[in-house]
């Protein structure tokens, strides 16, 4: 069983003690998307990306800087609403070899990478298109070959769409995790909510050395109950109950 999981833009050194550190997936790859990057004006990183102010001046330094930045596992940098849901500093020597093992992030710019690969901060989405294909088609062949050394696994989804996408669910084995929240009687998807559960659910993987899909089953946090009559042979799905 592997797990797929997005990153954050929003990055904040943590201090995590693991035993080893792997190196990038995809050197080149990587190498040719921050070549190009670096060909950009500041005006044109602010389009694109849709930022401004201080976000803007950091982003397209350390576009242009990239080279000379300090590497940090990745699990140690990202810093979004999913991943503040994992009680990092409580985890042990085994939860940490758990995600390593287990936990697969998809990145616009690296690929694919485990928690401890080293990478340098950056800011890039799938959606953010400036070459003369989508990231999508540049990542598509790479990552699915990647992949395909999981291919008697079972890939359990809690990547938003946006990255999960990019995963042949035809040639592998997918089961999405799907979250909602019951308002006044009626389902919802909400996304900051969605984002947390999504956390909350690996968390709960990690400290409890998740391997089977009954198990995931059980996951019970701040309300959620596992879904018979909603799920199916692809989806698992956790509803709440929730006032707004």
């Amino acid at each position: 069983m592997k797990i797929l999981f997005s990153p954050s833009k929003t990055m904040k050194l943590k201090n995590i003690n693991f035993s080893k550190n792997r190196t990038i997936n995809f050197p080149d790859k990587t190498h040719s998307l921050v070549n190009s990057l670096k060909k950009l004006s500041k005006s044109e990183i602010e389009k694109l990306f849709k930022i401004k102010g201080q976000l803007l001046e950091e982003t397209y330094n350390n576009i242009q800087n990239f080279d000379s930045l300090d590497s940090y596992e990745a699990l140690s940098l990202y810093d979004g609403v999913t991943f503040r849901q994992l009680n990092l500093n409580s985890y042990s020597a085994k939860d940490l070899n758990y995600l390593n093992e287990n936990l697969l992030i998809f990145s616009a710019l690296y690929g694919v990478l485990s928690p401890n690969t080293e990478i340098k901060p950056y800011r890039l989405d799938m959606t953010i298109n400036f070459l003369e294909e989508s990231l999508y088609k540049f990542w598509n062949d790479k990552i699915n070959d990647f992949l395909n050394a999981y291919i008697d696994e079972i890939f359990i989804n809690l990547a938003s769409k946006e990255f999960s996408k990019i995963i042949d669910k035809k040639k592998f084995k997918v089961i999405n995790i799907e979250f909602r929240q019951k308002v006044d009687d009626k389902l919802k998807n909400i996304s900051t909510e969605a984002k947390k559960a999504r956390g909350m659910l690996l968390d709960f993987m990690t400290i409890n050395n998740i391997s089977d899909l009954e198990s995931i089953k059980t996951f019970t946090k701040e309300g959620y109950q596992f879904s018979e009559s909603d799920s199916n042979s692809d989806t698992l799905f956790f509803i709440r109950k929730i006032k707004l």
